[in-house]
């Protein structure tokens, strides 16, 4: 697991591209920017967790969401390959599903 600091406030362009073992990573607290390519290519991402505390993003239903853009920004590999879209998503970034190989089927609530 990548643990980012709790002071963190920017996840920047492609900083885990192409991570191809990273399976999961924790987002503090003060996060507040995540880059929509900031994942691209990490095909074995299972689990993104957000502390509690964070006011902007949150995990849910294998999907890492904006809560102020509804965006969801990373949809994640899932044991079944079938990822549920979150409802009241209004947009899913250009690169949500970008490497993500074992990726079968999207659905939504």
């Amino acid at each position: 697991m990548v643990k980012l600091p709790e002071n963190l406030k920017v996840i920047d362009n492609g900083i885990f591209r192409y991570c191809s073992n990273l399976e999961e990573v924790y987002i503090g607290k003060n996060l507040e920017i995540i880059d929509e390519s900031a994942f691209i290519g990490c095909n074995k991402l299972k689990s993104i967790i957000v502390n509690d505390e964070n006011k902007k993003f949150y995990s849910t239903n294998s999907c890492l969401v904006d809560r102020t853009t509804k965006t969801l920004i990373v949809g994640l590999n899932v044991e079944d390959g079938i990822v549920t879209i979150p409802d009241g998503i209004k947009t899913i970034a250009r690169n949500a599903f970008y490497g993500r190989t074992s990726l079968k089927k999207i659905s939504s609530l």
